[in-house]
């Protein structure tokens, strides 16, 4: 499978973050390098500008889906919520930890 990392954590590298992308590696996946892999979600935005947060997510959700992805995979909790309910994507998104489970054999 080939799974995209979206809202990569601060403690990585900013400029070039790729601890999502080892970890999509460790669990036997392919990661997806897209242009808006690094780009806000606007998930901050929801509630104040929902159209700027709509805007945002449906930008990074086409990236992904244009490079080839089969499932977005964050490590952000705004990102998981405006990437699924505010993109408007049908591509799967899910937050780190239920991949981590699923490996471990946790149903």
């Amino acid at each position: 499978m080939s799974f995209a990392a979206a809202g990569q954590g601060a403690a990585d590298n900013p400029e070039n973050p790729k601890i999502l992308e080892d970890f999509i590696r460790a669990i036997g996946a392919e990661p997806v390098l897209y242009p808006q892999r690094n780009e806000c979600c606007g998930g901050y935005m929801t509630m104040e500008e929902k159209s700027v947060a709509v805007s945002r997510s449906s930008a990074v959700m086409q990236s992904a889906a244009e490079f080839g992805a089969e499932m977005v995979i964050t490590a952000c909790p705004l990102c998981l919520y405006n990437l699924k309910k505010n993109s408007g994507s049908e591509l799967p998104v899910v937050y780190f930890t239920e991949l981590l489970a699923e490996a471990l054999g946790v149903k």
